[in-house]
């Protein structure tokens, strides 16, 4: 219950977990009461979970430092034209 009101170094791990459930969540940096408020909260359990930090599958496209300074720029003209970029960004 503590942890809807103080974030929690468990809660921080959340938020940086590589996992589709953890995406948007534990934005909180001391006070998750706001996560609670947006509906962006995940509370941990007793039971630690197993997790992998990163981007998962959407951090392939940034597989350099050069990918890390274009592609979000090919993103945004790829979607002004309406399409798919190479890190499968509409």
């Amino acid at each position: 219950m503590l942890e809807h009101v103080v974030s929690s170094p468990a809660q921080h791990q959340i938020h940086h977990s590589d996992n589709p459930i953890h995406f948007d969540k534990n934005y909180a940096v001391h006070f998750s009461l706001w996560d609670w408020v947006f509906g962006s909260i995940y509370t941990t359990t007793p039971r630690p979970e197993a997790l992998n930090f990163g981007l998962g599958d959407e951090g392939r496209a940034f597989n350099s430092v050069i990918a890390l300074w274009t592609q979000p720029l090919l993103d945004i003209a790829g979607r002004f034209r309406g399409r798919r970029t190479q890190s499968g960004q509409a």
